[in-house]
């Protein structure tokens, strides 16, 4: 058994440099200890080998190229040292990948148990006297029945006129004049419509002048 002084020199790197990097170690434990308890595989390089992230393949790469008493000897962020990649990048490879593993092998089981379950499903189906619920279904599932209506929403939608709606017109209202102004104007307007009408003979004042004017046309009308 070699130290982990020789471990990580015949790794390349420097002694105890992994311990400057963050430790993922003590979260994966518990990680695995739960998988543990499905009786699913617990070594996270087995994860790493289903990842095809690019840090997981370089990790994987200086792992595999190490003795077999380094790898035994040095914890998983040693060898991200020596892979030049990051602890935490890493542990998402792992997670992600035993999240894969897991759904295709639940795909996997609910492909394989299918031709059991549908013939489960027949033989109950036929049992006259409590199988009216798996006819039903198997009459459904297979098209001799219509499938239910689930539940419908219908969501009606008021518009209202808001600030994003077409402006509107409004009209302007000017308050009407005082009546005394408007007396005043049409008296005003009355005033300036006679000045300008042209005199006549009822208007022109009657003076001596004017019937003497009169007198002398009638005297030379006489004479002549």
């Amino acid at each position: 058994m070699i130290t982990k002084r020789l471990a990580c020199k015949k790794l390349g790197i420097v002694y105890n440099s992994y311990l400057s990097v963050p430790q993922i170690t003590p979260l994966l434990s518990d990680i695995l200890s739960g998988l543990a308890e499905r009786s699913l595989p617990v070594d996270p390089y087995y994860y790493l080998n289903a990842s095809g992230d690019p840090d997981a393949r370089a990790l994987l790469k200086v792992y595999h190229a190490a003795w077999k008493q380094v790898r035994d000897i040095l914890p998983l962020e040693a060898f991200c040292v020596a892979a030049g990649v990051e602890p935490s990048s890493i542990l998402d490879s792992i997670v992600n990948s035993i999240a894969r593993l897991n759904a295709l092998n639940a795909a996997v089981k609910l492909s394989a148990s299918q031709p059991e379950v549908v013939q489960t499903t027949i033989e109950a189906a036929r049992d006259v006297t409590n199988g009216h619920k798996d006819r039903r279904l198997h009459m459904q599932v297979s098209g001799l029945m219509p499938m239910p209506k689930g539940s419908k929403t219908v969501i009606q939608v008021n518009t209202n006129a808001s600030a994003t709606s077409a402006p509107v017109q409004q009209a302007i209202v000017v308050p009407a004049p005082a009546p005394e102004q408007t007396v005043r104007r049409l008296s005003e307007r009355l005033h300036s419509v006679k000045g300008a009408l042209p005199a006549t003979a009822e208007s022109l004042p009657v003076g001596p002048s004017m019937t003497q004017q009169r007198v002398e046309d009638a005297v030379l009308v006489e004479e002549d």
